[in-house]
């Protein structure tokens, strides 16, 4: 159970956004979706940052228009990430510390998936699950 690696958890169909989709794509997208943010990516996939729902919410808050703002200027730049072969027990205590949801996990720059919570909870949990 503790040799887990993020990459024995990581959900690796990674839904994203482009830093110059419009703020209400965003919106559209988490309403649409699973989720409640995406992993923000430039023109050359390279991951750039995190929006989340708070991000538009607190655009909404500050009277930012949404069919005009860019992800851009609304998304968290400086986020947490991990590489694929990064122990889940650590991801854990990084979500836990930060308070996050969700954290991208990296091969070098390239985005190669997605670690939630409940990623490593079921990971976790997953021999115990099996035997109910």
């Amino acid at each position: 159970m503790k040799d887990l690696m993020a990459r024995d958890v990581m959900i690796e169909s990674v839904v994203t956004i482009k830093k110059s989709a419009l703020a209400k794509d965003l919106a559209v997208h988490i309403l649409s979706g699973s989720f409640s943010g995406l992993p923000v990516v430039d023109e050359s996939g390279k991951l750039v940052g995190m929006a989340t729902e708070f991000d538009v919410l607190n655009a909404i808050l500050q009277g930012k228009d949404l069919d005009t703002t860019r992800v851009s200027e609304i998304m968290t730049k400086n986020i947490n990430t991990a590489d694929q072969n990064t122990p889940v027990m650590e991801i854990a205590t990084i979500m836990i510390e930060e308070n996050l949801i969700r954290l991208p996990i990296l091969d070098g720059e390239k985005l190669v998936g997605i670690v939630a919570r409940c990623d490593i909870l079921r990971g976790l949990m997953k021999d115990e699950l099996v035997r109910h």
